[in-house]
C-alpha cells in the first residue's frame, strides 16, 4: 500500500461547516491513509476571508483536538508565515520566486504549499474545509496514486465531478474523455491528489492579477498595489505548458466530490440531511454529473 497522507485546509472562519463536515472528511479514507493532516490558518485575511477568524480560533482548536483523540491518524499545524519558511518554501515550490501570503481578494495561497510542506508522505490528497465527499469507500486514493505513473501525463487525480450518472457524462468542459475518466488541462486547489515528487520537478512561477477593469477594485482595496493571481490558475498555466493533465475518475466502485458555491447557515444547518441523502443515493436528477451543488439538491435562493 502506498504511504498516503489525507490534508485539510481550515481557517477560523470555517468553523460552522467544519463542526458538520471534518470528520466525514477524516473518516472517508480513513483505512487507505497513514496521516490525516489539518493545516489551520494562523494569519487572518482581509475583507470576507477574514470574517469570523478571531472569535472562532479557540472553538476550531477544540474542535481539531477532539477529533485527534478519536481518531489516531489525525494531527495538526499551524500554517507558519516565519521568514526562514517562506524561504524554503519558495525554493522547493517556486524555483526561488517570491511566495505571497494570500491571493488578491485576500484568498488562501502560501497555507496551500506550506499544508503540503507539513505532510509526512510522498502522496497527498489535499481537500479544502468544504468540499464533500460521496459515494463508497474503497480503494480509490491507492488506485488513484496508481494512476499517477501511467504514460497519461497525470499530474493530478480527483474524483468524480459530481454523481456520476448512468452514462457517465458530466457538464463541464473537459480535455478528453476515455471510458469514465475525463481528462482536463487544469487544476481546482479545493481537491486533488499529488505526488509531491513531481511537483517539485516543475518550479512554478506566481503571478500579478492582470490589470483589467474588472481587477481595479481589487487594486483599490489592495492599498494600490496588484495582488497576485489564484494559484490554481498558475498552476494549470504551467500544466498546459508542459503537457500535463488532470484525471478524474470514480475508481472501481464509485467516489466523488460536490462543492457548494455559497455557505449561507441554511445550508449548514441542513448538512447533516443532505450528507445522509447522499449516503442513500437520494440525487436529484439534475445533480448527475455537477460538480456544484444544484437548487434542486439545496435550494440556496430561499
Amino acid at each position: 500500500m502506498h504511504p498516503a497522507t489525507l490534508q485539510i485546509n481550515v481557517s477560523p472562519g470555517d468553523l460552522n461547516i467544519c463542526s458538520k463536515l471534518l470528520e466525514r472528511q477524516i473518516l472517508f479514507w480513513y483505512n487507505e491513509l497513514d496521516e490525516i493532516l489539518i493545516s489551520v490558518e494562523s494569519k487572518k485575511s482581509a475583507g470576507r476571508f477574514g470574517l469570523n477568524f478571531d472569535e472562532n480560533q479557540l472553538a476550531l482548536v477544540n474542535l481539531i483536538e477532539s477529533l485527534e483523540k478519536k481518531f489516531p491518524k489525525v494531527r495538526h499545524h499551524f500554517i507558519d508565515y516565519s521568514e526562514s519558511r517562506n524561504k524554503r518554501l519558495s525554493n522547493k515550490y517556486l524555483g526561488g520566486s517570491h511566495l505571497p501570503e494570500k491571493d488578491y481578494r485576500g484568498g488562501p495561497f502560501y497555507c496551500y504549499f506550506d499544508g503540503l510542506e507539513e505532510c509526512r508522505n510522498r502522496y497527498v490528497m489535499h481537500l479544502d474545509s468544504d468540499m464533500i465527499i460521496g459515494g463508497t469507500p474503497n480503494t480509490w486514493i491507492q488506485d488513484a496514486i496508481d494512476s499517477l505513473h501511467t504514460g497519461e501525463n497525470i499530474f493530478f487525480v480527483n474524483p468524480f465531478p459530481g454523481p456520476p450518472a448512468k452514462d457517465f457524462s458530466i457538464k463541464q468542459n473537459y480535455f478528453k474523455r476515455s471510458g469514465n475518466n475525463y481528462f482536463f488541462q487544469k487544476m481546482s486547489t479545493r481537491v486533488f491528489l499529488v505526488d509531491r515528487n513531481r511537483l517539485n520537478a516543475y518550479p512554478l512561477r506566481p503571478r500579478k492579477i492582470r490589470k483589467t477593469l474588472k481587477s481595479l477594485k481589487w487594486f483599490l482595496k489592495n492599498k494600490l498595489t496588484w495582488g497576485y493571481e489564484l494559484p490554481e490558475i498558475f498552476i494549470s498555466e504551467m500544466m498546459e505548458k508542459n503537457k500535463l493533465l488532470r484525471l478524474d475518475t470514480a475508481g472501481k466502485q464509485i467516489c466523488y466530490t460536490l462543492h457548494p458555491l455559497l455557505k449561507p447557515k441554511t445550508f449548514i444547518d441542513a448538512l447533516p440531511g443532505l450528507l445522509e441523502k447522499i449516503d442513500r443515493n437520494e440525487i436529484p436528477e439534475s445533480q448527475y454529473g455537477q460538480y456544484n451543488i444544484q437548487n434542486e439538491f439545496f435550494d440556496f435562493r430561499k
